[in-house]
């Protein structure tokens, strides 16, 4: 069995497993490379098929995949070795991140576009039992990626009510549900959020729920008829042609200087992406995300071309024991926040090629913004969504990380 891929309704390339090689083997189709509307799927996957075979296109498709216990899950419900990427693929590449679709070849590229309620029954059961997808092979019908380690579903939200899509329809939001390890994650995603828009950072918008927080996909677009539309999109792994287990710098992936590079490289607002990626790397040490590695960023295909996409996934881990306090990217090549001095951040300026005053007063200034106004962003989150413990944690947290921060550039 072969896989095709598609962009909305148009027939990009062929997916086959090598068993003699247990990986995965992308071509482009003859008609994509000829069209005059096509484009490379991802900067490690040039049209001209300059790529290695088994490597650079095994990477970019499992980079589709969920990770961790949520594979796990998938994987049991299904009958599918967790080893096996391409089966995955074959069970859930339906509704990925970005625009592809992956579906099998003797399958009907349009098939079923519906949308079916969720019903409150099989809401509360997901977030009682915490099976988050159990009714991912209803009838054949569901087919639903993305990656990541949470638990999370595909959703549509007209703004009263939560549906399934079905078959080819799109997606408008993410529903993520509240974490058994972690005392109000989807409570805290949130607020950091809600904290980093009012500071400028473009993120996306995520609203609570009772269990589950709905983040709005930056990845989808609806017109004037309310059509909604899938946006390409991968994140700097898939770009780099990392594997998924590599998005840490730590452990052999890409380095903040990497992605600046990228963005340099291939963003058509080259300049305006760089300082936002250099405010989000302050504000992860600022609110205490050790978890802005390269899979929480990805560049967004728009209409005009390829650009740093909203922010995402933004937590403040320094509240939960057991998570690693250092950050995704190293400051100078020191990733511990407690250390972090002035001679890292001059460092850090000399290997973007950046004056080390515009990125000292971007900290500033972050540290300034959050000192004066951290109460009022608290009250006017509760205001409109309620309360929880986890977030005066997450105050105390973000007020000690920013004393430590002044001692350090003071001493």
């Amino acid at each position: 069995m072969s896989l095709n891929v598609y962009y909305r309704n148009n027939l990009v390339g062929t997916l086959r497993y090598r068993d003699q090689e247990s990986r995965i083997h992308f071509d482009y189709s003859n008609d994509w490379i000829n069209s005059l509307d096509s484009f490379p799927i991802s900067q490690s996957l040039p049209l001209s098929g300059d790529y290695k075979r088994g490597t650079a296109d095994h990477r970019f498709f499992a980079n589709l995949l969920p990770e961790a216990a949520a594979r796990e899950t998938i994987c049991r419900g299904l009958g599918i070795s967790i080893d096996n990427d391409y089966e995955l693929l074959a069970a859930i590449g339906g509704e990925c991140a970005g625009a592809l679709r992956i579906v099998p070849e003797e399958g009907n590229k349009t098939d079923v576009y519906d949308y079916e309620p969720i019903s409150d029954t099989d809401l509360k059961k997901a977030i009682d039992t915490r099976i988050s997808y159990t009714r991912l092979s209803a009838g054949g019908k569901l087919r639903l990626s993305l990656a990541g380690a949470q638990d999370k579903w595909p959703v549509y939200f007209d703004g009263a009510r939560l549906y399934w899509p079905l078959g080819s329809a799109p997606s408008s939001h993410i529903l993520k549900f509240a974490s058994r390890d972690y005392k109000g994650l989807n409570w805290n995603e949130a607020y950091i959020s809600f904290i980093a828009g009012h500071l400028g950072l473009p993120a996306v918008d995520v609203s609570i729920g009772n269990g589950y927080s709905l983040t709005q996909r930056y990845d989808r677009i609806k017109d004037e008829n309310g059509t909604i539309y899938r946006l390409h999109q991968e994140d700097f792994c898939q770009a780099m042609g990392y594997p998924y287990y590599k998005k840490y710098e730590s452990d052999g992936g890409p380095s903040f200087r990497d992605c600046i590079g990228m963005l340099k490289t291939i963003s058509i607002s080259s300049a305006k992406d760089q300082i936002s990626l250099l405010r989000w790397q302050i504000l992860n040490l600022l609110l205490g995300n050790s978890d802005g590695h390269a899979k929480n960023i990805s560049i967004l295909y728009a209409e005009n071309g390829p650009e740093l996409s909203a922010f995402y996934d933004l937590v403040c881990t320094s509240v939960y024991p057991g998570i690693s306090k250092h950050l995704a990217f190293s400051v100078g090549g020191n990733a511990d926040p407690g250390q972090i001095r002035g001679e890292d951040w001059n460092r850090f300026a000399a290997e973007l090629g950046m004056r080390p005053a515009i990125i000292l007063k971007t900290l500033n200034t972050f540290s300034e913004m959050l000192q004066d106004n951290l109460v009022d962003y608290h009250k006017e989150f509760v205001a409109q969504n309620g309360t929880d413990p986890v977030l005066d944690r997450i105050d105390q947290a973000i007020r000690k990380q920013l004393r430590r921060t002044q001692t350090l550039l003071e001493g």
